[in-house]
């Protein structure tokens, strides 16, 4: 998973020796997630995490672009 391959060295470079998903609370904008089939598959490969929010894309890009909008301004 590509969160883990980002993970995994930036705690490496904090001094943990280990990575445990069951710390960790992911929030996710997902294309497709309104599909109850993707959504589950997603759900049934995702980690063993401590929370987990997976919301669609569209509300989760708006405010995104709302932020890089402000920033350029």
């Amino acid at each position: 998973m590509a969160i883990h391959r980002r993970c995994v060295p930036a705690r490496v470079r904090r001094g943990a020796t280990s990575f445990d998903w069951r710390a960790c609370v992911l929030g996710c904008g997902l294309a497709g997630v309104n599909n109850a089939d993707w959504y589950a598959a997603f759900l049934a490969a995702a980690p063993d995490v401590r929370a987990l929010s997976v919301e669609s894309d569209a509300h989760t890009t708006v405010p995104c672009s709302a932020r890089t909008a402000a920033r350029r301004a």
